[in-house]
Parts: structure tokens; sequence; C-alpha cells
């Protein structure tokens, strides 16, 4: 629980899809937690979570969607600013780029903390060698040392974290995806579902609500 903390939950991604559905129903618990978090989502705008997030009264700040780029000096103005003003205390960012820009903007604003999220079991950096995967083990290195808390979405992630070095076990904690209670009033009935695939109404069945992703 935490008492008047205004929260940017921050992507860079315009799209719709497992990161910003968990970012989404963070925002959501947080907004209805017994608590005085504030929370705020950082996204491209316009975009579906922004659009989102106003259905659910969640307020916004637009900042620019990843071009390709790995620095973006308007996305590192926005959150600093906002640290400065303190209508920020803290920033969620929940991939590496983002990241980047989260540290940098709290060490230019000298206030606030930075927390992150790891999603996979293994960020995309691991798979650099030579030169590069020097420079980027260095970069991350720095990084994660002014991170105040890592958060992981499996064991195996928080394991994979620990073993590469990104973070000490005692700064990782494990917190499981999970879905948003949804309106049962928009969900077909069980029967028209199971016709729809040829399921039997009595037949045992198994469904994984998940997207299929090679890791």
């Amino acid at each position: 629980m935490c008492f008047d903390m205004k929260v940017a939950l921050l992507t860079d991604a315009d799209v719709f899809a497992g990161t910003e559905r968990h970012l989404l129903d963070l925002a959501r618990a947080l907004q209805d937690a017994d608590s005085e978090c504030q929370p705020i989502i950082f996204c491209p705008a316009p975009s579906p979570l922004s659009e989102r997030a106003q259905q659910f009264g969640i307020a916004t700040v637009a900042v620019p969607a990843n071009r390709g780029k790995l620095f973006d000096a308007k996305l590192l103005r926005t959150l600093r600013r906002n640290l400065r003003s303190a209508r920020v205390d803290i920033i969620h960012a929940h991939n590496g780029r983002t990241l980047l820009h989260a540290v940098l903007a709290q060490r230019l604003a000298q206030r606030g903390c930075v927390v992150f999220t790891q999603h996979f079991l293994e960020p995309a950096h691991a798979s650099h060698g030579g030169l590069k995967a020097k420079v980027f083990t260095a970069a991350h290195r720095w990084v994660n040392s002014h991170v105040k808390h890592f958060l992981a979405v499996s064991n195996a992630a928080r394991e994979g974290m620990v073993e590469r070095g990104n973070a000490t076990g005692e700064k990782v904690a494990v917190v499981h995806h999970a879905l948003y209670n949804p309106d049962q009033s928009t969900l077909a009935p069980q029967e028209q579902v199971r016709a729809k695939f040829g399921v039997p109404v009595n037949a045992p069945l198994v469904v994984a609500v998940a997207r299929l992703e090679k890791e």
C-alpha cells in the first residue's frame, strides 16, 4: 500500500499487446485500491492504450512512440518535467528503452524513483555478442544501479535477472500477470462458444489465454 504517491506507468508502444494490457490492469487496480496512489499512464497518443485509459477515467500524458531510435530527447524532457513539478513521484518502466529514459530523467530531476518490470525471460540485449554486448552490458549495469526495485512477471523471469547479474535477489519481487475481472455481461454463453469450436457440451476443455511466442 502506498500513500499520496503519484505513479507514472510508462510505455512507448502505440499498440495494445500483453504489456499494455498488464499496464492498464495495473493502473485500474491502483485506482481501485484502498490507498492514495494516483496512477498516470504515460503512453503515445492517440493509441489504443490511451483511449482505454480515458474510458476508465485514468489520467494520461502523451509521450513519443518508439520509432526505432534508442534515445528520444522529447521523451526525456517530458519525464524530467513531470518529476520536477512533483506531478510524478515514481516512474514504472516496462522495457529497456523507457527504463533508460526514466533513470536519466530521475538523475536530472534529482527527485522521485524508478521501478522496472521484466516481462520476458530474456531481454533483447542478452543476445548481442562481441563489442556490442560489452557496450550494452555496461550501459545496463549503470541503468540498473539506479533502479529502486525490480518486478518480474514469473519466477523464471526473476531467476534469469539474477543469473545475468541485472539485480540481486532481494531487489526483485515476483508479481504474476493477472487479468482484471471481465464484464461477464459481454461474454458469450458457454454453450455458444463450445458450439462455435465444435466442442461437445460435456467434454473436458482446458483453455489458456495467452499469446503464443517462442521462448
